[in-house]
C-alpha cells in the first residue's frame, strides 16, 4: 500500500488482488509473492480468460489488474506484463457513449424524483460533468465552492458558482455550475 494515497485506490486495488487470489484458491499473500514467473504468467492468463468469458471489456480489465500487478511489482516478481497486456482485446465501443445526455434525458430524471436533493444531484451532475467519484473522494463540500458574480451587474449577485473537484489533488480541477445548478 505504500505510495497510494487515496483511500478509494488502496480498497480497490485490496479488492482486485483477493478476487484473483480466490480465482486461484490462494489464501496467503506471501505464498503468492513467491510464484515463479512462468506461473504468475499463466495465472494473469487464465484469470483474463475467465473476466473476458463473463463479457467484461478491456478497459474494465485492464483496470483490474493494476492492484494485482502493484503487488506484484512491489515483491520484485517478475512476469511479462507487456504480453499479457497485449492479450486483453482492444474495446471496440467509444468511451462515453455516442451521444452525450440530452436535455430531455435530464428533464425526464428530474421528473422521475420528487426528492429535491435527488434532483440538485442531476442538475450538479449534468452541469460540471464531473465523474461520481469527484462527489466523494473527497467528499464535495460548500468549502469547495466559489460564488461568482454575474458579469457586468452592478448589484454583484451571485448567479452561478466554480467548484474545485478533487480539491488538494494533482488532479484537482475547476467546473462551474450553470444558473440553474447553481
Amino acid at each position: 500500500m505504500r505510495g497510494i494515497s487515496r483511500d478509494s485506490t488502496k480498497i480497490t486495488y485490496v479488492k482486485f488482488l483477493r478476487a484473483f487470489m480466490e480465482f486461484h484458491n490462494i489464501k496467503d499473500y506471501d505464498r503468492l509473492a513467491q510464484m515463479e514467473t512462468q506461473r504468475i504468467d499463466q495465472m494473469f492468463e487464465d484469470y483474463i480468460d475467465e473476466i473476458v468469458d463473463s463479457g467484461v471489456k478491456g478497459t474494465t480489465i485492464r483496470t483490474t489488474l493494476i492492484g494485482i500487478e502493484r503487488f506484484f511489482n512491489m515483491n520484485d516478481c517478475i512476469w511479462h506484463k507487456s504480453r499479457i497486456r497485449k492479450s486483453i482485446k482492444q474495446d471496440d465501443e467509444i468511451p462515453g457513449g455516442r451521444e452525450p445526455v440530452t436535455t430531455r434525458e435530464i428533464k425526464r430524471m428530474l421528473e422521475c424524483t420528487k426528492s429535491l436533493c435527488v434532483k440538485a444531484l442531476v442538475h450538479f451532475l449534468a452541469s460540471t460533468g464531473i465523474r461520481p467519484t469527484g462527489l466523494v473522494d473527497p467528499v464535495l463540500k460548500m468549502k469547495h465552492s466559489v460564488p461568482m458574480p454575474r458579469p457586468h451587474d452592478i448589484t454583484n449577485k451571485k448567479w452561478c458558482y466554480a467548484v474545485k473537484v478533487y480539491d488538494e489533488s494533482k488532479e484537482g480541477y475547476w467546473s462551474f455550475l450553470t444558473p440553474e445548478a447553481t
